[in-house]
């Protein structure tokens, strides 16, 4: 099989997840109740939970039930709602900059530090996908050289910035600083959507490229950080998926 096809196949693994009916809820919607449904300091379950439907639109069975307010909901299984939840989020498009690392954002903070292996793995198909579309639709690619820039000092830039030409030569600097810890990389791709979305970022904007190449590289040090996971099965699946798509991102 040739490499083109290979990484098509990597960008389209999730596609099953939407042939369970699971693509009528907008995939925004979803990423924003997969927030719901943990808590914001440490990510552990969270019941009731603010959702933007009724837990039954995700699952089929009587996994919840209604809070006394209105909108909130007792979550009976944390578990299958969350899979469930995942499987809407597939359809994340790549070219809205700031909603794809809105997206990309929470799906990190699911690889990283949830506590369900097949969550992870689910976060991970999902993180393969957005960055194997930024490979293939925008070319993304990773520094020619490794990377040894100040991020915070490149993050203040970004903040700093005021226009499309200033934003542009802060995210430069970004592409340019070395990613730390998983903590930070989250804050990272959460910030730049923030400031992505003030900017008006679409897929035509001077930084839309610049910011595919950042989310790929992004996910890469998620996945390099995700190969230590303490389960075998989900380090050897974040292995191969680093390898596969730093394969098709390496400068040319």
């Amino acid at each position: 099989m040739s490499p083109r096809p290979r990484l098509r196949r990597l960008a389209l693994l999730a596609a099953p997840l939407c042939a369970l009916g699971a693509c009528s809820i907008p995939p925004m919607d979803a990423v924003r109740d997969l927030a719901a449904i943990h808590t914001g300091t440490d990510w552990q379950p969270r019941s009731p939970a603010e959702l933007s439907v009724p837990p039954d639109y995700y699952l089929e069975g009587p996994v919840s039930g209604e809070a006394p307010v209105a909108g909130l909901y007792v979550v009976l299984d944390h578990r299958a709602l969350e899979l469930a939840i995942l499987d809407h989020i597939g359809p994340i498009d790549p070219r809205n900059p700031p909603l794809a690392f809105e997206s990309a954002a929470w799906l990190l903070l699911e690889l990283l530090h949830d506590n369900h292996r097949e969550a992870r793995q689910r976060a991970a198909v999902h993180l393969s996908t957005l960055a194997g579309a930024w490979i293939e639709q925008q070319g993304a690619r990773l520094p020619a050289e490794e990377p040894a820039g100040d991020l915070a000092a490149a993050l203040q830039e970004v903040e700093a910035a005021e226009d499309a030409v200033q934003f542009l030569a802060a995210l430069k600097s970004v592409q340019n600083a070395q990613f730390a810890d998983g903590t930070s990389t989250i804050r990272l791709v959460a910030g730049l959507g923030r400031r992505a979305s003030l900017h008006h970022v679409g897929p035509d904007h001077a930084s839309a490229d610049l910011l595919a190449a950042i989310g790929t590289r992004a996910v890469l040090h998620a996945f390099s950080l995700a190969a230590q996971d303490p389960d075998p099965e989900v380090a050897r699946a974040c292995r191969e998926r680093h390898d596969l798509l730093a394969r098709y991102a390496a400068p040319r």
